[in-house]
Order: structure tokens, then sequence, then C-alpha cells
């Protein structure tokens, strides 16, 4: 990180995919919205994002 200060917003990524941007815009604090219009991948980001949530808050797992 270089330090500088950010611009608050949200992030948003209209072919989501399996999820990579929205990982990102979490482990940077920010905000986002994915499109996925594929469901196959919609529900791999989805697992995606759920694993890496309970890797860093194991007590809110579902």
């Amino acid at each position: 990180m270089c330090g500088a200060d950010g611009v608050p917003g949200v992030v948003l990524d209209p072919f989501m995919d399996t999820g990579t941007t929205a990982l990102a815009a979490e482990k940077h604090g920010r905000d986002w919205i994915g499109i996925e219009l594929n469901p196959k991948y919609a529900a791999m980001a989805e697992e995606r994002l759920r694993a890496e949530r309970a890797k860093r808050q194991p007590w809110q797992a579902a």
C-alpha cells in the first residue's frame, strides 16, 4: 500500500464471474456491486465469498 488517501465509492463489477473483484473489494473495506448472468458462476462467487468471510469471522459462518 502506498499510504495515499482513498476515495470513497462503490466497486462495480458488471461481469462478476467467480467474484475475484468482490473479494478484493471486501479485503480493502470497500462496498461492491456484482452482476453475473450465468447462475453457475454466480453460485461459485457466492461460495467463494462465503468461504472467505468465514475465514475472517468464523463465529458468523452459516
